[in-house]
């Protein structure tokens, strides 16, 4: 079932922060990945902006679109044996308590 996400990869420099845009109307941006290990254990934060200041995080975020490419489902189910196995060797050793 195709839901409409797309997932791209940044390839200008590494960009640790998530962004949340809501309808043009509401942003947050952080180093949260929404999980428990993150609220909990890692104590990161998110900032919630509304306003006018949604159109400044909007802006900037197809600004870094233009310098990321979309990892396509059928480009990714294609990776190799190699990879598939090396990824799941780095799931092992995140944890989500």
């Amino acid at each position: 079932m195709n839901l409409g996400v797309k997932i791209y990869e940044y390839s200008n420099h590494f960009v640790h922060s998530k962004i949340l845009i809501i309808d043009d109307e509401l942003a947050s941006i952080g180093s949260v990945n929404f999980d428990p290990r993150s609220f909990h254990l890692n104590f990161e934060v998110t900032t919630i902006f509304e306003n006018e200041s949604v159109k400044y995080v909007v802006d900037s975020f197809n600004e870094d679109l233009k310098k990321s490419n979309e990892i396509k489902l059928e480009e990714w189910k294609k990776r190799g044996i190699i990879t598939r196995i090396i990824q799941g060797l780095f799931n092992l050793f995140s944890p989500i308590f």
